[in-house]
């Protein structure tokens, strides 16, 4: 019996990177696909920002408009000839008064757009308008 001319206990000099440009382009083309389904929807509003996290944000007024129209001011109604004086008042006390404004969907565009006129009459430079999400 000859022994055999090869031995089995050589050690591997090279790296087949073949199997890793194969995972590599894989991860890719999933990463690719997934891209897609990720679309962040953004609506263009001046938000407020803090310069440190633990400090409290500035004060701000919270403006509600119901279905049947009747506007609220930091969840108590109030009447829409009563909305500036408020708004000016607050503005006097904080000049980087910001301002929150929710309507339900079933009122009319022009109501809310009319509210937020009052609201910049006011003095009030940052205001934001509150959406949700669509799900589906």
């Amino acid at each position: 019996m000859a022994g055999s001319s090869q031995d089995d206990d050589d050690v591997i000099t090279g790296i087949n990177v073949t199997p890793l440009v194969d995972v590599i382009l894989v991860l890719l083309i999933i990463f690719m696909m997934t891209a897609s389904f990720i679309v962040a929807p953004a609506v263009k509003v001046e938000l407020p920002q803090m310069s440190k996290a633990d400090e409290p944000p500035s004060r701000s007024l919270h403006f509600l408009v119901d279905s049947a129209g009747v506007i609220y001011l930091n969840g108590k109604a109030v009447e829409e000839s009563k909305v500036l004086g408020v708004v000016q008042k607050e503005v006097a006390a904080n000049p980087e008064l910001q301002v929150l404004v929710s309507a339900d969907k079933k009122v009319p565009y022009g109501e809310v757009i009319h509210l937020l006129d009052v609201v910049r009459s006011g003095g009030v430079k940052k205001f934001a308008i509150s959406v949700e999400m669509r799900r589906g």
